[in-house]
């Protein structure tokens, strides 16, 4: 089993998500409303749905970052089953994501080392950094846990 837990949102997209093979990896989806219908990015709502809304109901889309308590549950079970997590997150610019998964982490200090990062970007540029860290996660080159609990930045660089 591979020692970090990697975690993104479901702003991160994948030109080949079948590649990524989901052993250590963890999509928390963003609530989408559309119109009077409210459910999840990727389970409730396909990216094909949701493209074909954005493309022709401007504004009918809303989305709302996982909140610090999704966070707070996902990173409380991958710190039972990993040594660490590195939580990869859409741009702080453009969504709660990172700040909700900072509340998150705050809390559960000293249990796990986890890491977050703020990809500075989202979508397929957001997919591709998770994908480099989950292939150096895998080759247990990149993150380990004291990398990832002292030094975030390193780990950055390690595994893009």
């Amino acid at each position: 089993m591979p020692h970090v837990l990697i975690v993104t949102d479901s702003g991160a997209a994948f030109p080949d998500r079948a590649a990524l093979g989901l052993g250590n990896l963890t999509i928390i989806p963003n609530r989408v409303t559309l119109h009077e219908r409210t459910g999840y990015e990727g389970t409730d709502f396909t990216a094909r749905e949701l493209w074909e809304v954005a493309r022709t109901q401007h504004g009918a889309l809303q989305f709302a970052a996982p909140s610090a308590q999704e966070y707070y549950r996902l990173f409380q079970a991958g710190a039972a089953q990993f040594d660490a997590i590195l939580s990869i997150h859409t741009s702080a610019q453009m969504s709660a994501s990172f700040a909700n998964a900072q509340r998150a982490a705050e809390r559960l200090a000293g249990s796990c080392p986890i890491a977050l990062i703020d990809s500075r970007t989202m979508s397929v540029s957001q997919g591709l950094v998770v994908q480099a860290a989950v292939a150096a996660s895998r080759t247990r080159r990149g993150c380990s846990p004291s990398t990832t609990s002292n030094r975030p930045r390193r780990c950055w660089r390690t595994t893009c």
